[in-house]
């Protein structure tokens, strides 16, 4: 899961200024929000990939190119079905782990502690 932190940081960027004192007064939507935007992003690419990756296992293609190539002459939309469930299983972990970690971060910097 490593493309949240950078989306993470970008939807931050645009919606919490970076200046401490106003960044403190607006935990929690921003946050929230950009947890749910990399969620988004991650399942984006990794329920289809998942798909592919299962269907090979399971014998059904020779490989990922063959797979590929007819999951879309048959539309497609077998890639995505998934997508609903999967992002609603992770969206409430991904909005709660970034509020969480950003809240620690500004804990930590107060302290003296860590740098964000």
């Amino acid at each position: 899961r490593r493309s949240r932190p950078g989306r993470y940081q970008t939807a931050r960027c645009r919606h919490v200024d970076p200046a401490p004192q106003r960044t403190e007064r607006a935990l929690g939507y921003p946050q929230v929000a950009a947890g749910a935007l990399s969620q988004l992003f991650h399942d984006g690419v990794m329920v289809p990939a998942e798909t592919l990756k299962q269907r090979m296992q399971l014998g059904y293609y020779r490989s990922f190119g063959h797979g590929l190539r007819r999951i879309l002459a048959n539309g497609g939309a077998s890639l995505y079905r998934s997508f609903p469930v999967t992002y609603l299983a992770g969206a409430p972990y991904a909005m709660i782990m970034m509020a969480s970690n950003e809240s620690l971060r500004l804990a930590l910097r107060r302290r003296g502690g860590a740098d964000g």
